[in-house]
């Protein structure tokens, strides 16, 4: 049998005790323009949240890092040139992280290596690319949820994927940008092809030793400054219409009253 995201997130359902968390109840949003959803529908959609965001860093150049799952990074893949500098291409690469690894004892490393510090502490920390950790605020205002709940969701379903991954099953995860397939003891990731594409371009090396002159980084208090907008946070759903949601249900609080009052005057 085959596991699925449905399969995933009914899994996690089907076990408060194992997996507890406010996933389990159905929460309120953070909009008056937006009801609650059940929580299969509420935690479907904050997965889906969590892969458009991991698509929209990936096509901006930044690796990502998601507990319990991996690290999604880039390799560099170089090309010699008898005349001139030589050029690299990026390709794509994804890292288990250590607890996935473990309850994969097939996992067999791509051909892509991207030369991991094995003093490092975490899988994080082993990848030479600058690292992002999955944030859970943006994913959040996305879909219109407190951010609890969305850390509650995204923690307890790689919780989950990796306890059924030690019990033997194989997991199917279509993430978007990647396909995490987990299959006889063994991890691999596919990535979409036209993200693989954006980066297979050899271009002149940039922020290495090897010839080229090192570019200047942003300092830390020019982070700060910039803002980091998500594009696909903010089109994610709709923007609700919460004024006209309110008015409709005060015009429908207001009908109910008129109504019993009026049961009451018949005699």
């Amino acid at each position: 049998m085959v596991v699925n995201v449905p399969q995933v997130i009914s899994h996690v359902l089907g076990n408060p005790a194992s997996y507890p968390g406010p996933h389990n109840v159905s929460q309120e949003r953070t909009s008056q323009g937006l009801q609650k959803v059940d929580t299969t529908r509420q935690m479907k959609m904050i997965y889906d949240a969590l892969t458009s965001r991991l698509d929209e860093m990936l096509r901006n150049e930044q690796s990502v890092s998601i507990d319990n799952l991996g690290s999604f990074s880039f390799a560099p893949s170089w090309y010699n040139s008898k005349y001139g500098p030589d050029f690299v291409a990026k390709v794509l690469c994804f890292v288990p992280h250590a607890k996935l690894a473990n309850a994969c004892p097939n996992y067999k490393p791509s051909k892509q290596k991207l030369e991991l510090d094995r003093t490092a502490l975490t899988t994080a920390q082993s990848i030479p690319s600058k690292v992002k950790f999955l944030n859970e605020v943006p994913i959040a205002a996305g879909t219109y949820y407190k951010t609890d709940l969305v850390k509650s969701v995204v923690k307890h379903f790689f919780v989950a994927v990796v306890d059924l991954a030690e019990r033997g099953y194989d997991i199917d995860l279509d993430m978007k940008a990647a396909k995490i397939k987990i299959a006889k003891g063994n991890v691999t990731a596919t990535f979409d092809s036209s993200l693989s594409q954006k980066f297979a371009e050899p271009v002149k090396p940039m922020n290495t030793a090897m010839g080229t002159a090192l570019t200047k980084g942003l300092k830390l208090s020019e982070t700060w400054a910039k803002p980091a907008f998500s594009d696909a946070m903010g089109s994610f759903l709709p923007r609700p219409k919460s004024r006209e949601a309110q008015s409709i249900r005060i015009g429908t609080a207001n009908l109910g009253v008129m109504g019993r009052d009026l049961t009451s005057c018949v005699k």
